[in-house]
């Protein structure tokens, strides 16, 4: 997929005045300072551990910016930049600048707490360069460069006490001689006496014989505030006051148009996309400038309205290049400072080649990564990346970057090759997704959606760049104070075990909107979405999971639940005149208030049975006729109760022997009414509720010999009429059964009843199945959820369900035997104590490896 030409997204459609919106820029532009020249804006912002560094804008309105050039464009020595030994300067590097300019020189000065120096560039053209720079100690925090009249230069800097500096005549330090002044000992106390962040963020403007000086403070239990004070020499006095105080839009200064009109640029802290910068307009009043409306700041401005939510600050790119034109367009940057022996765009002509040179372990160590702004609401970055070159333990991909990053790409595993999502979880990474690849070339997109602050990240792959296809877990994005930066695109590739592994990445495209099924996109997929065209997705669920995150993940993930033991006789009905209704109405009501289908479990089984309901009072077996009285009682009374709530029953539960050589368990129901009392409860549940499915349900269903009896009893009541209408298959099972030749057998055998068949308790143990219960081994407290039993299993779900969704027409629903690996019955079955791991989500609610190769298919 190879086109000749690099797309800057910047549009040149007609401006057209009138409900611009704030913010003016949806992306990560902070600590902003803007100066013009006649008609054309500039403006400079921090992006700190990036390079180049200290980006310069251009605008005609104030609206629509495209970067021109870069002040810090030099690599400095530093193991922080370089990301070396182990360092970094994330959230470090250079932070506010200061753009100015002064007798035919424009300025632009910063500070970096990377290196502990304060830095002055200076060119004659800002838009062309070059720049040249000189830096001195100390770093001269949040500084403002300031030209006065009389030609000196000076800085004002510092939190809560400002102090200012004259510099000397070549800007190269602190004049000899002169020594820092403190001018306002508490800049924050216009804001009151209680403040978190004390004022910093100087911007110094002189209007008309007036010095002013902007800055933020935070105060406690309170927003971002702008302060303002003024003064009539630079010395002092100054008199202060709050300037605003609106959701948190702080940190600027002023500018004017040609027109006169003022407003004051500021930015707020907006989630994971970063910090985006706010127009307000601005009056005089009383030689003081007021700040918005009656104190708020417009939704909207009269100016240009932007053309497009990508304004000249991020780039589309064939990596194809004309001569002449720079390596690489001004919307990337390199995560710190590149190793350029690493990279090209010469070594294979339209592509970026990126190769190892170093062992890392982690992305954000990993030299080479280039980047780009994410933006809102929603924005994406697609790739496509030839992997041949990879060596094993490399890792390549398209990610987005902050502390809390996730990335979808290709890992090497001994010349194999995986397509992974990797996810943020807790503060730590998790590989959450996982294709094996089987070409050379794969595509990848990454989605940022932040509207209404959801600040989520999807992710996905594509084998023909036109089928995509979700990978891994949502990523919730948040924007952490050791990065300080929003998210940004990531390309990137390392290595874990040896150097000079290649990719070659074809091409970069940003959009501002969604490029094909939405759906796939803005709503959190869950399984019950990626078999709406299949059937029910459901899980075995219990009172006390129907709050907080769980509740959550059960209405997002299942559109059917059965109550695990909620609707149990020995619980539901634990004394002759004693119904416990308590549970059971629970989950109903849940299941109804959130439009999810209710399976009830189960009417009659010889296990969980309540001891009464065998006895008479003096403690004798009770005569046939009143144990079928009492199962008839039950079964009415509970029908009834859920009589339009409940779809389907699991009426008589596990009557088949699991001995060969017999038929019926030898049960209680069995020795005391024969097999009467399993036709008399299917005919007792239909009178109480002749819409409800009535299923049958058992395990150990694979067994050919159990099966075989299964169905024949199956039959036999059929030929009686009795209401027999569906067959639960409990699909207890492991990661060593059954194998795909005894499953299927099984679903073939069960479809010659022509009856809707379910899977109806479905676990795969992560342990080779036993079917009796046993004490603990020593060798059992090893066993754990190792990678190994991971990949087993991970397997087994797939096997089962490419043959569930073959088998669509039979199978009605699949349930799963409780929501995630927090608690299951097999964690004391068969090996009592023995910690299992037998479902999709792990004991984190998290989805684990095996759920996408159940939902991606």
């Amino acid at each position: 997929m190879k086109r000749i030409f690099t797309t800057c997204l910047i549009l040149a459609a007609m401006a057209s005045y009138g409900q611009q919106g704030n913010p003016v820029i949806y992306a990560d532009v902070p600590d902003i300072s803007i100066i013009r020249n006649g008609d054309t804006y500039y403006m400079s912002s921090t992006t700190m551990h990036l390079f180049p560094g200290v980006p310069v804008m251009k605008s005609n309105d104030l609206i629509n910016w495209k970067t021109i050039s870069y002040a810090a464009s030099v690599p400095e020595e530093s193991d922080a930049l370089n990301l070396a030994n182990g360092q970094n300067a994330y959230g470090k590097g250079t932070w506010a600048s200061s753009l100015r300019y002064h007798k035919g020189t424009w300025y632009l000065s910063t500070f970096s707490g990377t290196t502990g120096k304060t830095y002055i560039y200076q060119t004659k053209n800002i838009e062309k360069g070059p720049w040249k720079g000189t830096s001195f100690k100390p770093a001269l925090h949040d500084h403002s460069l300031f030209f006065d009249d009389n030609g000196n230069a000076y800085m004002l800097y510092g939190a809560g006490e400002i102090s200012l500096v004259e510099l000397n005549k070549d800007l190269s330090g602190i004049r000899p001689g002169t020594s820092p002044k403190v001018i306002i000992h508490d800049a924050s106390s216009p804001a009151g006496p209680n403040i978190g962040l004390r004022a910093e963020g100087s911007q110094l403007f002189k209007h008309e014989g007036k010095y002013y000086l902007f800055n933020i403070c935070w105060p406690k239990g309170g927003m971002r505030t702008v302060v303002i004070h003024r003064a009539d020499k630079l010395e002092g006095p100054w008199e202060g006051r709050v300037g605003l105080q609106d959701r948190g839009v702080a940190q600027g200064g002023l500018i004017n148009t040609p027109k006169g009109e003022w407003y004051a640029y500021l930015f707020r802290d907006n989630g994971a996309v970063g910090r985006v910068p706010y127009l307000v307009p601005v009056t005089w009043k009383d030689g003081w400038p007021v700040i918005g409306t009656d104190g708020k700041i417009p939704d909207t401005l009269n100016l240009p309205r932007s053309k497009g939510y990508n304004p000249g600050i991020v780039c589309s790119d064939e990596f194809t290049r004309k001569p002449g034109e720079p390596a690489l367009p001004l919307a990337w940057q390199w995560n710190h400072q590149p190793d350029n022996q690493h990279w090209s765009l010469s070594q294979r002509p339209g592509y970026l080649r990126i190769t190892t040179g170093r062992i890392d372990q982690e992305v954000t160590q990993a030299r080479n990564t280039l980047t780009q702004r994410t933006f809102g609401p929603i924005s994406s970055g697609t790739t496509a990346i030839d992997v041949s070159g990879m060596k094993d333990g490399d890792y390549t991909g398209l990610m987005l970057l902050q502390k809390n990053y996730g990335w979808v790409g290709v890992k090497d595993s001994a010349g194999a090759k995986w397509v992974v999502m990797i996810n943020t979880r807790g503060g730590k990474q998790v590989e959450e997704g996982s294709i094996p690849l089987q070409q050379k070339v794969v595509y990848l997109k990454a989605l940022a959606n932040f509207r209404n602050g959801a600040d989520k990240g999807y992710f996905y792959y594509s084998l023909d760049g036109a089928d995509w296809k979700p990978i891994g877990g949502v990523l919730q994005m948040s924007y952490t104070i050791p990065h300080f930066m929003g998210y940004r695109f990531g390309l990137f590739n390392f290595a874990t075990r040896e150097t000079g592994g290649q990719v070659d990445v074809d091409f970069f495209h940003i959009e501002d909107k969604v490029s094909f099924d939405s759906s796939k996109v803005v709503a959190d997929k869950g399984l019950k979405d990626y078999y709406q065209s299949y059937f029910p997705i459901g899980a075995a669920v219990t009172p006390w999971s129907l709050k907080g995150p769980e509740a959550a993940l059960i209405t997002q993930q299942f559109n059917s639940v059965t109550p695990e033991n909620a609707m149990k006789m020995a619980v539901i009905h634990p004394r002759e005149d004693v119904y416990n209704f308590t549970g059971a109405d629970s989950i109903v009501a849940f299941a109804v208030r959130n439009g999810i289908k209710v399976r009830g479990h189960a009417l009659c089984w010889h296990n969980q049975a309540p001891g009464w309901m065998f006895k008479d009072e003096k403690g004798d077996t009770v005569s046939k006729e009143i144990l079928l009285q009492r199962l008839k009682a039950h079964i009415h009374t509970v029908v009834t109760r859920y009589k339009g709530k409940v779809y389907a029953w699991d009426v008589v539960n596990e009557v088949i022997s699991d001995q060969r050589d017999e038929y019926y368990r030898n049960s209680a129901w069995l020795r005391i009414c024969g097999p009467e009392f399993i036709e008399k409860a299917f005919r007792w549940a239909h009178e109480a509720d002749p819409d409800a499915i009535l299923f049958y349900n058992d395990y150990n269903e694979i067994s050919p010999v159990k099966r075989a009896k299964i169905i024949r009893m199956i039959n036999e009541l059929k030929q009686q009429g009795v209401p027999v209408q569906a067959v639960g298959l409990q699909a207890h099972w492991a990661v060593n059964e059954p194998t795909e030749a005894q499953l299927e057998s099984t679903l073939k055998d069960f479809s010659t009843l022509h009856l809707p068949l379910q899977i109806t308790e479905l676990d795969i143990s992560v342990y080779p199945k036993e079917h009796e219960s046993r004490a603990a081994k020593p060798a059992d407290s090893m066993m754990a959820f190792t990678p190994a039993r991971e990949q087993a299993q991970m397997e087994q779900y797939k096997r089962c369900f490419d043959l569930f969704r073959k088998y669509k027409h039979q199978i009605t629903g699949v349930t799963f035997w409780n929501v995630s690996d927090k608690a299951s019955w097999l964690d004391n079955f068969p090996v009592r104590g023995r910690k299992d791991y037998p479902l999709l989500f792990n004991q984190q609610l998290q989805p684990k490896k095996a759920f996408w190769q159940v939902a991606l298919f």
